[in-house]
């Protein structure tokens, strides 16, 4: 596995954590009791309680993603919190962070590209191996992982995967925030052992925060830490917790038919541990007075790390492109897609079907240039409104640990996201130009389609701009106001010269794409048209190209005329690109900013809370009763270095 600092390897340390009066309080509100207890290495230790006690707030202290009101907490001996010593916790979501379209052993090989440094790509392959198998998961390796609407390997499997992710970077403790919910207790058991199986096989201190196990699952635990509204009601062997409130004071028996865990958590609920007596029993049981008082202590000396990313660049850009792909392959083709789109392909060109160059169609030719571009712009519009906040959660995750630059993954998740309806789009015109006979000329066929992808890139990355700077309750509002104004000013309903504020035209990128549009339709082929109206007989509305004089009665209509009478602007196509060009990367810059932004605002607050700067406040709150005085005026013992706020 990957090689720990040359402190740690050399004197094969264990990185136990311990932790003396820990306590957390938001302003009125009691997250975590004091409490004192330790999480031994080689071991796996359930961290139980009934909801609200305070259990994820407990994790996320013990591995600085949290605040700390007080207490004192260090790792190994005399350890205390540090950049190098963060290299070695891991942290496992409750929610499972995964790619569903990939297979487990894609998703692990491409963490390891990412994550493992100063490694040959045989090694890190070697190291997948071995993860795969540790966790058993050999027989579902080439299994997409799946998620959601697509099926995937079991819920089990899937939080083994998570695990395993963890394992390749070869963590000395590893923290799971519920890593049995929402599976059955055979399931759960599977995903248990392969923890116990990491803790013992590696060093590796385990604590996993755990809800009303069975007792077959609760027995796979080496320790527990039973917390409650107070403080610590249990602190221990799971073999001996059965009997841990059968003595006085408390005299509560495990009654017959129930289960160690089942009993001690209805204790715990019910409040039978609430009287005096039993306060001070739980004090002289599990407080600080009983275990090691905390150490002088030390940051981990370990060399600094020569890049902040463990991948260079060019590996970070061949892994998320190899993953981006892996994600929007199955979607080019996808056949519900390609059903729709050709199916609405089919109805346009009937509508349109074999224009000619009459007087009659130049309308139908001008209403074509509109529809076709009108009706791919709004698919990434939609698609990306989404995207932030969807992906907030994985970026939380991946960043970090410094997988990769976000500028790359932006760069690059946001473009392979298109790909499908580049594909798609391009069938679509096929089956329409089939149809419609728009013009013979491919020129005419390319120009259109160039106008469709730039309408997708334009409001595609529009889409990635509200996404990233309105609230997702407000994101619907929004767009539909947005389209409203694309619509409604562009020229085509109402003519511009009508309404009070002409000039917003030109700040609405369907206005530019509508132009283009017309322009690939009518000027390339630069044909003109036979006057007269096969269904009027009263003449034509072109008069000046039909009648207007010797010089111009050709009975034909010049495109220029067209022009004119659709008070149409003679763009060059270059002003419009360029128009819609600037749009393409305002809009985009934008929404990375704002992104941006919300991942530094983000780790700003982790990084507060491993310098002990958190929003919890001090001193520390003696939950149990104040005559006690159990909770001692500690400050958190904390070690700050340049080079965590470089990885944040």
């Amino acid at each position: 596995m990957c090689k720990p600092d040359m402190e740690l390897r050399k004197n094969d340390m264990e990185l136990s954590v311990h932790f003396r009066n820990l306590s957390v309080r938001f302003k009125d509100v009691v997250a975590l009791a004091p409490c004192s207890g330790d999480v031994p290495a080689g071991e796996l230790t359930a961290l139980m309680g009934p909801t609200g006690c305070g259990k994820t707030s407990l994790l996320n202290a013990i591995a600085r993603r949290g605040p700390v009101s007080g207490g004192s907490v260090w790792y190994g001996a005399d350890l205390a919190w540090s950049s190098a010593l963060k290299r070695h916790v891991a942290f496992i979501e409750q929610d499972d962070l995964v790619f569903p379209g990939l297979t487990i052993r894609e998703t692990l090989v491409f963490s390891a590209r990412l994550r493992l440094a100063d490694a040959t790509l045989a090694e890190k392959l070697r190291q997948v191996e071995e993860c795969i198998e540790l966790l058993r998961l050999s027989h579902c390796a080439d299994a997409a992982v799946g998620g959601g609407m697509d099926r995937g390997v079991s819920g089990g499997e899937r939080k083994r995967l998570m695990v395993g992710q963890e394992m390749l970077t070869n963590p000395r403790l590893l923290c799971c925030d519920e890593p049995t919910s929402g599976l059955d207790s055979t399931t759960a058991c599977v995903v248990v052992e392969a923890l116990r199986d990491l803790a013992k096989a590696r060093n590796v201190a385990v604590v996993a925060s755990i809800h009303q196990p069975s007792s077959r699952l609760f027995l796979l635990f080496h320790g527990l830490l039973l917390l409650e509204k107070r403080g610590l009601a249990y602190r221990g062997p799971t073999a001996s917790a059965g009997d841990a409130f059968a003595g006085a004071p408390f005299g509560l028996p495990c009654p017959p038919g129930f289960s160690a865990p089942d009993w001690m958590m209805e204790v715990v609920v019910r409040g039978d541990l609430a009287g005096d007596a039993a306060v001070a029993a739980l004090d002289a049981a599990y407080g600080p007075g009983t275990l090691s008082p905390p150490p002088a202590l030390r940051a981990l000396d370990a060399p600094a790390r020569r890049h902040r990313y463990a991948a260079p660049l060019s590996e970070q850009v061949a892994v998320l492109c190899a993953r981006a792909w892996k994600e929007v392959k199955p979607k080019i083709f996808q056949r519900t897609s390609l059903q729709l789109h050709v199916g609405n392909a089919t109805i346009g060109g009937l509508m349109w079907f074999q224009l000619g160059f009459r007087e009659s169609d130049i309308w139908s030719r001008y209403s074509l240039a509109f529809a076709v571009p009108i009706a791919w712009v709004f698919f990434p519009l939609m698609d990306s409104l989404g995207f932030v906040p969807t992906a907030e959660i994985m970026l939380r995750k991946e960043l970090s640990v410094n997988s990769f630059r976000l500028e790359a993954w932006y760069l690059i998740q946001t473009t392979y996201l298109l790909l499908p309806m580049f594909a798609q789009s391009m069938i679509y015109l096929i089956v329409f130009f089939a149809l419609s006979g728009v013009s013979a000329n491919p020129l005419v066929f390319v120009a259109l389609y160039a106008v469709v992808v730039i309408a997708l890139l334009t409001f595609q990355s529009i889409g990635l701009l509200l996404s990233a700077a309105v609230k997702p309750e407000n994101l619907s509002t929004c767009a539909m106001l947005f389209v409203t104004y694309c619509f409604l000013f562009t020229g085509f309903f109402i003519r511009l010269d009508e309404t009070a504020v002409p000039w917003a035209a030109f700040c609405n990128p369907v206005f530019y794409i509508l132009h283009l549009a017309v322009w690939s339709v009518f000027s390339i082929d630069n044909k003109k048209f036979k006057c007269g109206n096969d269904t009027d007989d009263e003449g034509t509305i072109y008069v000046d190209s039909c009648g207007g004089g010797a010089d111009r009665n050709d009975g034909k209509i010049a495109v220029v005329e067209i022009y004119k009478q659709y008070e149409l602007r003679r763009f060059e196509p270059a002003i419009a690109v360029l128009a819609l060009l600037l749009i393409f990367l305002v809009a985009r810059l934008a929404a990375f900013v704002l992104l941006k932004r919300r991942m530094k605002s983000h780790f700003k607050k982790l990084l507060s809370y491993e310098e002990g700067k958190g929003d919890a406040e001090k001193p520390p709150l003696n939950a149990r009763k104040s005559v006690l005085n159990r909770a001692e005026p500690e400050a958190v013992l904390l070690a700050d270095d340049a080079e965590a706020k470089e990885s944040a």
